[in-house]
């Protein structure tokens, strides 16, 4: 008798621990974090010149992770997916990023900012900021921006870069600036079509993409 209602009651905590993990895995898959809610309503004047993000209601409790251009990982509800791509005037409308405002996403795994019209940072405010933070970010696209040399080795220290798209810009690849990137060691795909580079060379097991306007040097 002892033994059964000791197998009952092991059967019976056994089904509340897979209940209770199952009901916390329900209540946050697509649950969008309070904070980061906030962080991209902080960031959404800045890239809704073409009101592209009127999902993105400023409302209390709203889900961030059911927006516009937003992903989110199904079981924490933290955001891994970010894409701001040609959200501003583009080329008319060049401007200066404050990079801070990505802090908050520190699960960030895939930031897409193609055709922002994006000249530079904020003086102090820039990429560097936020290496320490991100560091899982697999995927960058800034192409088609206003991005100059300087900018480069803001990016040096994203070591869980993968991919970067840095093509459409201002660079004119001088090698100090260009060897910055030498830092990414896992980086396997590195666009730089349409600059206009002056001297650049292989990195190891990099799928490199060159356009017309860019000089190869090996």
């Amino acid at each position: 008798m002892m033994d059964s209602k000791w197998l009952w009651f092991m059967r019976m905590a056994a089904m509340s621990v897979l209940l209770l993990l199952e009901g916390c895995r329900w209540c946050t898959i697509d649950a969008c974090v309070e904070h980061e809610r906030v962080a991209l309503l902080q960031l959404k004047p800045f890239f809704n010149h073409y009101n592209e993000f009127d999902s993105w209601d400023e409302l209390k409790g709203s889900d961030c992770c059911k927006w516009k251009g937003i992903e989110c990982n199904t079981t924490t509800g933290r955001l891994i997916g970010l894409s701001l791509d040609s959200m501003r005037s583009g080329y008319l409308d060049y401007w200066y990023l404050n990079a801070s405002l990505f802090l908050p996403f520190k699960e960030l795994k895939r930031l897409y900012l193609t055709g922002s019209g994006i000249a530079g940072c904020v003086e102090n405010e820039g990429f560097e900021k936020l290496s320490s933070t991100f560091r899982n970010l697999q995927f960058l696209d800034l192409s088609q921006n206003h991005l100059n040399d300087s900018f480069i080795l803001s990016l040096s220290q994203f070591s869980s870069l993968q991919y970067l798209n840095l093509a459409y810009n201002l660079l004119e690849g001088k090698w100090p600036h260009i060897q910055g990137l030498n830092n990414l060691k896992i980086l396997k795909t590195l666009d730089l079509r349409w600059n206009q580079m002056e001297r650049f060379q292989s990195f190891k097991g990099m799928y490199l993409y060159f356009g017309p306007l860019i000089k190869f040097f090996f």
